[in-house]
């Protein structure tokens, strides 16, 4: 692995071809095994030959690389692989449970879902002592997170109900489906329909929908028949009846919404306020989203006025629009960098770039050559 401070200026042939003059290259040739990982808890997993470690901001090792898997930092906690077992890490890299499991998931809300070596499931609390295991009565779903104090659970019939976090049946195994609770609400399925119920199971709204998408920052899309509405979780009712082709979240007081085949906008009260002419749509984020018009991307305001031309292959869709005051985006098949104006501060020459983190400009840049995809940990600076 080797470091560097200094902006890069010599090519080598396992370098990335160019270099924009204000990135700087905080850790080169770095790896991420079968998926790209972003910062948690301010530390980066990160794979150096066949083992694995944790990097911080600087693109300094934290934890040195060497354990056999690692998974992103919860809670303080880190479960990582010695072998063919599993433990827990604290931020320095202490192993503070030991590594005695067969799998073990990431804490959610003081425990951890953890598989223990006669094949049985169950969870553990920080300081390893069990919490509860699969019994007669349920078994434990795979890698399922505690929510508001609660565990998803299945029956030897394959109903889904909750426990809590002593293993407590609180929600007693009858549903189709089960989802881990968003809110205070969790999605649940009786005769093929979905509606929400509250962590003591009573249904807050019936089982009326075929589908329903959860959105991450509070709002949910429910759909009847072929028609999508919306949800807001914390007024636990519809505040958009099911009446469009498809819809997205609400963020900056603006929902896309499908009508027919084209994306338009519409305000919290149901007013298309952006008329549907978009072929996609991505929801708001700093005031501005991404649109595709005859398949080139650009970016509009919440007024419907186009801030920066439709020119781009593609938008990053993964993080806030412009967050910073910059955004990735591609021309042909190589994506760089713009600033709100729409112009390039990092030439478009790389195969992909990921922000990672809440260090402005903290980014990973992908090249990939021969088959192979290797990383760089980057500071962008404008």
């Amino acid at each position: 692995m080797i470091f560097r401070s200094l902006i890069i200026a010599i090519v080598t042939l396992t370098s990335f071809s160019t270099y924009a003059q204000n990135m700087e290259v905080l850790a080169d040739q770095i790896d991420f095994g079968y998926d790209v990982a972003q910062f948690s808890e301010g530390m980066l997993r990160v794979k150096s030959g066949d083992k694995w470690g944790f990097m911080n901001e600087n693109g300094q090792w934290v934890i040195q690389p060497k354990f056999h898997h690692a998974n992103d930092f919860s809670e303080g906690l880190a479960s990582i692989k010695i072998g063919s077992k599993y433990g827990f890490i604290d931020h320095s890299g202490q192993l503070v449970i030991a590594a005695r499991y067969s799998y073990a998931s990431s804490f959610s809300e003081g425990i951890a879902q953890v598989g223990f070596v006669r094949g049985q499931t169950g969870y553990i609390g920080k300081d390893g002592q069990i919490a509860f295991v699969s019994n007669s009565e349920f078994k434990c779903v795979k890698d399922e997170a505690c929510s508001a104090g609660l565990v998803k659970v299945v029956n030897s019939n394959k109903k889904y109900g909750y426990v809590d976090q002593n293993g407590s049946i609180v929600v007693r195994p009858q549903f189709e489906r089960a989802y881990t609770f968003i809110d205070g609400l969790a999605a649940v399925s009786i005769n093929n329909k979905v509606g929400f119920i509250n962590v003591r199971g009573q249904f807050i709204i019936s089982p009326k929908y075929d589908v329903i998408k959860r959105f991450d920052n509070g709002y949910t899309g429910v759909c009847v028949g072929n028609r999508w509405g919306i949800i807001e979780n914390s007024a636990q009712s519809e505040i958009v009846q099911p009446k469009y082709t498809d819809v997205q979240s609400f963020h900056h007081g603006r929902a896309a919404v499908m009508v027919n085949d084209k994306w338009g906008y519409m305000d919290r009260n149901g007013k298309i306020v952006i008329s549907p002419k978009f072929t996609e749509a991505s929801p708001f984020t700093n005031n501005l989203t991404p649109v595709s018009i005859n398949n080139k991307w650009g970016y509009m305001d919440r007024n419907g006025d186009m801030a920066i031309r439709a020119q781009y292959k593609n938008p990053n869709r993964k993080v806030n629009a412009f967050n910073n005051g910059m955004e990735i985006a591609f021309k042909g098949n190589k994506c760089g960098v713009i600033d709100q104006n729409g112009n390039f501060i990092v030439p478009p020459n790389y195969d992909c770039i990921y922000f990672s983190g809440d260090t402005p400009g903290l980014a990973l840049v992908m090249q990939t050559q021969g088959g192979k995809s290797t990383y760089q940990l980057v500071r962008i600076k404008r």
